[in-house]
């Protein structure tokens, strides 16, 4: 009889784990209109929270929160102004890319014909019905392309204004999570709460800040491989990069394709390649580790699990900002007995150990700059 009460219970909370998970994948689904820019809008605030709470010193806080939406709007506005300048230089490259594109597709039409038995004009047939049935869909490419700006814009503004309202009134929010969840116990859920805040705030500035030291490799390198447009393309490179695991590949794709522009004698394709993996490589060895940190601690399957995730439900928005938040229900799964399991399950296999590049870079980080520190402390006293 109490084996099978065992079981009845046991059954009852998976099927209510189930029934959570689902609940909580349709929420997120159909809330995404409002769940994207409100967590997008927790993150900017946690970012600009510190720069806030410096300029209150010295002026009101009203003041510096309208200075810190100013340099957030500064800021995207100048990645949209990157994105439309390598847009402009694209078109000026047009003629060149249609010139390799018909090498490459005489190229192409001789593998087929002595491959698989295509004359020529069959392929010019079948490429003609193919761009025929584009051109009829073009407006309603066009009107989707339209309504999804219209869209953007939307939810750009909405964040902005949700982030305006997160900084301006941060305290509040706080003592409302400690009084709703810290009954009992408000010094350990204010501890949860600044651990969380901790792990979005070093999230984004470390990322920002690997994206920019990545751009400064990646313009480096394509300016002396003689690329053209290799700040732009950088900065592209670069911004994709933010997406966790998979950004730096899909980033390394816009200066390759650009590259297939060269004469074939340059070799310039193969050069773009041996930057992308040294750069991706130097971000994933030195960089992230050295300025994002070991906070997050996640096993790589977990994350490729929650980018996907995050991408079916959320979009771009969603591969970006899911991984701060299992990051951040971990260390809430941390502090709940129940939950524990789940923060062992996505946690990191190697959590604690370091890479040998990630070692060597450390130990060369504190030799420059910790030693530096003390001999300057040395010579005040």
């Amino acid at each position: 009889m109490a084996t099978l009460s065992k079981e009845r219970s046991i059954n009852w909370q998976v099927n209510q784990g189930l029934l959570f998970v689902i609940l909580l994948v349709a929420v997120l689904y159909v809330g995404r209109g409002l769940l994207v820019p409100l967590v997008s809008a927790a993150f900017f605030a946690m970012l600009m929270a510190p720069v806030s709470g410096r300029m209150e010193k010295f002026i009101k806080r009203q003041f510096a929160v309208v200075i810190c939406i100013l340099l957030l709007l500064a800021s995207i506005l100048g990645i949209i102004a990157i994105i439309i300048a390598e847009i402009n230089s694209f078109t000026d490259d047009l003629p060149a890319i249609v010139a390799t594109a018909n090498d490459l597709l005489q190229s192409g039409q001789s593998f087929f014909h002595d491959h698989f038995g295509l004359e020529p004009q069959q392929q010019v047939a079948f490429a003609n019905e193919q761009i025929s049935a584009l051109g009829k869909s073009a407006g309603s490419y066009l009107g989707s392309l339209l309504a999804g700006t219209t869209q953007v814009v939307g939810a750009l503004v909405v964040t902005l204004l949700y982030t305006f309202l997160m900084l301006l009134y941060r305290e509040r929010y706080e003592i409302f999570f400690t009084r709703l969840f810290g009954k009992g116990h408000p010094e350990k859920t204010k501890e949860i709460i600044d651990n969380i805040t901790l792990v979005g705030q070093q999230y984004i500035k470390g990322r920002t800040l690997a994206a920019l030291l990545l751009w400064l490799f990646y313009a480096t390198c394509f300016t002396l491989i003689g690329l053209r447009n290799g700040i732009l393309l950088g900065a592209i490179a670069s911004l994709v990069s933010i997406i966790p695991l998979v950004g730096g590949v899909i980033g390394g794709l816009f200066p390759f394709f650009m590259s297939l522009t060269a004469r074939p004698s340059d070799g310039l394709p193969l050069k773009i390649v041996v930057v992308v993996v040294l750069a991706n490589a130097l971000n994933t060895y030195v960089i992230e580790p050295m300025v994002v940190g070991g906070r997050l601690r996640l096993g790589a399957l977990p994350m490729i699990a929650f980018i996907i995730i995050g991408g079916a439900l959320w979009g771009i928005a969603g591969m970006i900002l899911f991984i701060p938040l299992l990051a951040m229900a971990k260390i809430l799964c941390n502090n709940i007995v129940n939950l524990k399991p789940f923060s062992y399950l996505v946690s990191d296999p190697d959590e604690g150990k370091t890479s040998v590049i990630g070692n060597w870079a450390s130990n060369l980080w504190d030799r420059v700059f910790t030693d530096k520190k003390k001999s300057i402390t040395n010579r005040a006293g």
